[in-house]
């Protein structure tokens, strides 16, 4: 027997889910003054002289969700590609100023990974901000996300709701070897690429 599905039930569902996790315009703000700060806070490190910082991630590609992290790229100046050792150093330093200042609460500095970050959590805005180095690929693939969510309303919707659900199986975590963030989103535009190629080909075929 075909269980009968109550969709009206199941859309009410979505919408309260997405109406509790999609950020307003303070988690903008916040997120915005947490960039603010963090360039307020480096002007006399020699080894950040120069630095700039743009997000990139879910906030640029706008699929963030308010309890979401910040990624942060530190661009440096006249240094296009630099040794992950440089970049190591450059996080150290940052780390030490922002533990200076009493910019950051929690902080932890990740320097072996493939991209050395560092993590922390500023004390004045509550925003969890993980911070690398000259990340180029990542401020590419956020503004392609960008383009793609701005065509179709339902892709940012459906991947907060992926996010969430990967949240509450303890499968959004790369740390522990399961699925980033990325990968998600990959997972959610394939689904969506389907549905309208399997669409176009039920039209043509009538």
């Amino acid at each position: 027997m075909t269980e009968h599905i109550n969709y009206d039930v199941v859309e009410q569902c979505v919408k309260n889910i997405l109406s509790l996790i999609k950020p307003v315009e303070d988690d903008r703000r916040k997120r915005l003054s947490a960039i603010q700060e963090l360039s307020n806070s480096i002007p006399k490190v020699a080894a950040l002289r120069g630095a700039v910082f743009k997000p990139f991630g879910s906030f640029v590609s706008n699929l963030y969700s308010n309890s979401g992290d910040l990624d942060i790229s530190v661009h440096l100046p006249n240094n296009s590609i630099i040794s992950k050792k440089k970049k190591q150093y450059v996080l150290r330093e940052l780390m030490r100023v922002l533990q200076n200042r009493g910019v950051a609460g929690y902080v932890q500095f990740v320097p072996f990974a493939r991209v050395p970050v560092l993590q922390y959590v500023s004390n004045t805005f509550g925003i969890s901000c993980d911070i690398s180095v000259n990340n180029y690929p990542g401020r590419i693939k956020s503004k392609i996300f960008c383009w793609i969510s701005s065509l179709d309303v339902r892709f940012g919707d459906m991947v907060l709701l992926i996010k969430e659900w990967a949240k509450a199986q303890n499968i959004n975590d790369p740390k522990t070897g399961t699925l980033n963030s990325y990968s998600l989103c990959l997972l959610v535009l394939f689904h969506f690429q389907v549905i309208f190629i399997c669409g176009i080909s039920s039209y043509t075929d009538t």
